[in-house]
Order: structure tokens, then sequence, then C-alpha cells
């Protein structure tokens, strides 16, 4: 009985391992710095307004940055900005106070929010550091959609660097699916073991 038990035991850890190797893969090619992606969105960026866009000499990475608001009505603001900059050209991830803004127009081009629910949050390229550069957003809180004109001033002297390694959500929920995974596996073997040990 208890040889049984510790082949029993022995082909659980073997699962358990076996399947966390088999979700490794993926999980080490979306493990990786923050400016892996970062750095492929600002250079699809690059290709469309790199005639236009003020360079940087902030060092390829992602930062958070003080990104001062102007114009509008004075309600609304910006919580937090971070940049991604490669190459000198930066793309900023901006998150307003409100979540009723539905879209942005910059330079011409319209982008529309990165996140469905909370405040509304968008990637927008950014066209100018240290001097105030026009955008417009799009207000669905009055009685009808309103465009609403606005300027920001990105402050190179207030960026800093995010330390590689620091997970994103979609990250993190990866490593609880591989870890609740291995857990289930590990769970079904002591149940397997159990019921074997009764027979």
């Amino acid at each position: 009985m208890k040889k049984t038990q510790k082949i029993c035991r022995t082909a659980a850890i073997i699962i358990a391992i076996t399947i966390i190797l088999s979700l490794m893969p993926s999980i080490s090619k979306n493990i990786t710095p923050q400016t892996v992606n970062a750095s492929e969105t600002v250079t699809q960026s690059q290709d469309l307004t790199a005639s236009s866009q003020e360079k940087t000499d902030l060092d390829d990475g992602i930062y958070t940055i003080e990104a001062e608001l102007g114009g509008g009505s004075g309600r609304a603001s910006l919580n937090s900005a971070q940049i991604a900059v490669i190459d000198g050209a930066a793309m900023a991830m901006l998150e307003w106070s409100s979540s009723n803004y539905d879209y942005m127009i910059v330079n011409g081009a319209k982008y529309f929010p990165i996140n469905d629910t909370g405040n509304s949050k968008f990637l927008i390229p950014v066209y100018a550091f240290d001097r105030e550069f026009a955008v417009i957003a799009d207000t669905v809180a009055m009685s009808k959609p309103h465009e609403i004109e606005y300027t920001i001033t990105f402050k190179t002297d207030t960026a800093k660097r995010i330390e590689r390694g620091i997970l994103t959500p979609t990250q993190i929920i990866m490593l609880a699916t591989v870890i609740i995974v291995a857990v289930i596996a590990v769970a079904l073997a002591i149940l397997f073991i159990k019921r074997a040990s009764k027979k």
C-alpha cells in the first residue's frame, strides 16, 4: 500500500511539473520588461508621425512624467501620465479624472480609450516636450457630446524611469493562472492518491 501511495505521489508531482513547464513558453514570452510592448507601439507610431513628433533626450524606456493640462473649463484634470520612449520619439498613456471622455484628437488623428471601465485612458503620440501642444477631448458628460480644446505640456525634468521587471496586470493574471492550474493539478493528484489508498 505504501509503495502504491509513493508511486501516486511521484506521479502527482510529475503531472504538476509537466503542466507548469508546458505553460512556461507563453509565460516567458509575456513576462518581459514593459519597454518591449511599449517600444513596439512607439515604433508603429513613428511610421505615421515621425515627421512631426519632437524628439527628446530621454533614454529609451518607460517613464512617469508630469503632464500639465491647460484650457477647458478647469473641471477635468489628468490623474497620471506615462511615456514610452524609443529613438527619441514618445507615446503617452494619459488617465483622465473622468470616465466620460470617449475620444481624443491629436494632430488631426482620432484616438479612442484603451480601457472599458474606470477613468478614461488614452495612448497618444507626444508632439512636444516642455512646451504646450494642442489636443481635443470629447466628453459625453453633458446633455450631448462636446469637444473641448486643451493643451498638454510634458515636463521632462519630472520624468522618472520605471524600473525594469515591473509586471503589468496582464502578466500578473498569467502568473496567477499558472499557480492556480498547478494547485488544481496537485489537488487532483492528492484526490487520486486518497482513492487509491482506500482501494
